[in-house]
């Protein structure tokens, strides 16, 4: 896996059009289902960027581990992980490591005075309850 581009930020860098305020959204990411097969929705903010169409979002730590949580169920239809993911305090990021081994950590970031978590941010196929680009 590809490390995310912030992995190593501990401030997110500004956007290329300046600081934007974030806001609450909800998010989906496709595949990540709930025990009756229905797409799980995950508590996040935006800034209103998007990576080829889709949400970058970020998530409180509480949120994090459910996105762990779920990454570590298998259900419907996938009838297996194939992914594990943990919360690693050292490094204070989310690490989802796939069949191969290879990882990904998405680092702590502070933004608005918030720390936040850009799991998937810029790398993962994640979409919002405001439709997407």
């Amino acid at each position: 896996m590809k490390p995310h581009p912030h992995a190593d930020d501990k401030i997110l860098p500004p956007s290329r059009s300046g600081p934007r305020p974030l806001r609450p959204i909800a998010v989906q990411l496709d595949g990540l289902n709930d025990a009756n097969g229905s797409p799980r929705w995950f508590a996040a903010f935006t800034n209103g960027e998007h990576w080829n169409g889709f949400a970058t979002p970020y998530f409180e730590k509480s949120v994090g581990d459910a996105i762990v949580a779920a990454f570590n169920t298998p259900t419907p239809p996938r009838t297996s992980v194939g992914t594990r993911a943990w919360y690693d305090a050292e490094r204070d990021a989310f690490v989802f490591q796939d069949e191969e081994d290879d990882e990904e950590a998405f680092a702590a970031v502070r933004i608005d005075g918030r720390t936040l978590y850009p799991i998937g941010a810029w790398f993962w196929t994640w979409s919002s309850n405001e439709g997407d680009d």
